[in-house]
């Protein structure tokens, strides 16, 4: 054996990967910080119904 793993992902792939895990995990740091974002995002669509 070589040394390499059997499963390697392209250099591309992994960029994209950890993006996309970055600005997940950065998007909304606690469940407090998500609690805030579903309550925003209800009383926009009360906003919207009262209309």
């Amino acid at each position: 054996m070589n040394g390499r793993a059997k499963f390697a992902l392209p250099a591309w792939a992994l960029c994209l990967l950890l993006g996309a895990a970055t600005l997940g995990l950065n998007s909304c740091r606690t469940a407090q910080g998500f609690g805030q974002d579903v309550e925003h995002v209800g009383d926009k669509i009360e906003d919207a119904a009262s209309r």
